[in-house]
């Protein structure tokens, strides 16, 4: 079985779709994968509060870009600190990179 793999231009269009996407916000503060960022970020949730927190994108770290996923399922406690979750887990990836 063969891979296949998107074109540089495809690639260019995906990024900027998801860069332009509007933060999502819950109760009027974001959260997320962008939420305790300082670097821009492309990224698109897939979320089904109170159960399903997930965010998939890209962080343009200053040490390069660096794909990630996150995938929180049967979510139990605080819906709102688990979205936090991925935004710190974010953050100390990237510090830890970008040392």
């Amino acid at each position: 079985m063969r891979s296949l793999c998107l074109l540089p231009f495809a690639c260019c269009i995906f990024v900027v779709t998801l860069a332009v996407q509007p933060i999502a916000k819950v109760g009027g503060v974001a959260r997320g994968l962008n939420h305790f960022l300082t670097v821009p970020v492309a990224h698109k949730t897939g979320d089904f509060p109170p159960v399903l927190a997930n965010d998939v994108g890209v962080i343009y770290a200053r040490s390069g870009p660096i794909v990630v996923s996150f995938l929180g399922n049967a979510i139990t406690g605080n819906y709102g600190e688990a979205e936090d979750r991925i935004g710190r887990f974010a953050q100390q990836f990237v510090e830890y990179l970008d040392k």
